[in-house]
């Protein structure tokens, strides 16, 4: 089968470059990674190989735009599919690993983002406004339910971004088949998720096909072994100058018209001799690799492997940490001025404050002196009425005295009267009489 050769038409990596630039804020991919699958993209069509090209796990759809607009501007009649719940990332499993559950924990970190998720109807308007609605197949819903179903007959390229092992698996199980021979396998997540890691070396165990890897990025050729076997022993199809050829391409694209171009040749040349002396060497090596891949397999089970993995979670936690230690010295200085404002503030309340205070004192010492006085004032009061009472009661026995006797007397002027008045009634009763 045909390798992977860097593209040196300078017209297409100025046209990779330029779509890498517009489709960036529709992806989390890298540059190198974008331009790796620029690359391959190429490769099928200047091979001709039949199929489709297929992405599961697309999020907001950049690296799919990238694969279609090399299409369309090849004029190729090949279809993109674009596979995505739209709904986030399942629940990882123990399969999955401790860093993948405790992302899912994490889902106040900068790097969740919201899990994930994108919004179905803003990928179809970009979609429709970058012109490629002719081109994309966007296939909402989760692998299981869409992939079984999916009228894709051949893949030429298939690109998997879903992260945790059932998901990988399950493309893997329902879409390998439809590959065609020399076609291409992408994996995002290989070196990032250790699901992804499981699931893909279980599905290869059986198979002839080794990965390949180019920066973070993992891969194989449908029916491309990585060993051939030789009577004298085994024998790689593919050298170091190969990756180099291919990181030499990005650099190239990145590049174009700089003048670093002609010292990259000079060390393309020196490296190419180095690297042909490292390759006789990989010759002789390659055949340890399947007792290398046993050790790995044992070590991947011993006390080592927990300590890597403790310390990429640590790392983790690092990233985090620095993360909140640029947002809080971010927000530095907006803190300090607003605890000057608030200093200010205390100042002035605090003056506030103590002229309360100090009328507040002013009004406890008038009420201790009215208080005196008022007590002052209730004595003489009570002495007063002691007074007045006493002088009550005298004035009540005068008063008690003074009519005993105008009520002898009355009755001594009645008497007095009474013996007047004898005299003239019997006069008056005579001359009634007569």
């Amino acid at each position: 089968m045909p390798k992977i050769a860097p593209a040196r038409n300078e017209s297409f990596l100025e046209e990779l470059e330029h779509s890498i630039t517009e489709l960036t804020p529709y992806t989390m991919i890298s540059h190198g990674a974008l331009v790796h699958l620029g690359i391959l993209t190429n490769q099928v069509l200047s091979q001709g190989l039949p199929g489709d090209l297929v992405e599961c796990g697309v999020w907001r759809g950049g690296a799919s735009f990238l694969m279609a607009q090399i299409l369309r501007s090849q004029a190729s009649d090949k279809k993109v599919w674009m596979f995505d719940s739209f709904q986030g990332l399942p629940e990882p499993t123990d399969l999955d690993g401790p860093q993948a559950l405790q992302y899912a924990q994490s889902s106040g970190s900068a790097a969740y983002l919201d899990n994930c998720k994108a919004d179905l109807k803003e990928v179809q308007d970009t979609c429709e406004s970058l012109g490629l609605s002719s081109v994309c197949k966007i296939e909402p819903g989760w692998f299981e339910d869409t992939l079984a179903t999916a009228k894709v007959d051949q893949i030429a390229l298939l690109r998997i971004d879903g992260d945790w092992y059932s998901s990988t698996k399950v493309c893997l199980e329902l879409l390998y088949d439809k590959v065609v021979e020399g076609g291409f396998v992408v994996f995002d997540d290989y070196y990032t998720w250790d699901g992804c890691t499981r699931a893909v070396n279980e599905f290869l165990a059986d198979k002839s096909e080794r990965l390949e890897q180019y920066g973070t990025i993992a891969y194989f050729q449908k029916g491309t072994p990585f060993l051939e076997y030789s009577p004298d022993g085994f024998t790689s199809k593919r050298s170091l100058l190969d990756d180099f050829k291919v990181a030499l391409a990005e650099a190239e694209g990145a590049r174009i018209r700089n003048a670093d171009l002609s010292r990259l040749s000079k060390a393309y040349d020196q490296l190419n001799s180095e690297l042909l002396a490292a390759n006789k060497l990989n010759t002789e090596l390659s055949r340890d690799l399947y007792k290398h891949q046993r050790l790995y397999e044992d070590l991947q089970r011993s006390p080592l492997a927990v300590s890597l993995e403790a310390s990429a979670q640590l790392r983790l936690e690092m990233a985090s940490l620095r993360s909140e230690n640029d947002r809080l010295t971010s927000s530095d200085a907006s803190m300090r001025l607003h605890v000057a404002r608030l200093m200010d503030e205390l100042a002035s309340r605090k003056t506030t404050i103590e002229t309360q205070l100090s009328a507040y004192n002013s009004l406890v010492g008038q009420s201790i002196q009215l208080q005196h006085e008022l007590i002052e004032t209730k004595a003489k009061a009570e002495q007063a009425t002691v007074g007045l009472v006493q002088e009550v009661q005298r004035l009540t026995q005068e008063l008690s005295f003074t009519r005993g006797t105008l009520s002898a007397a009355n009755r001594q002027l009645n008497e007095e009267l009474k013996r007047l008045n004898r005299p003239w009634t019997q006069k008056l009763l005579r001359r009634n009489g007569t």
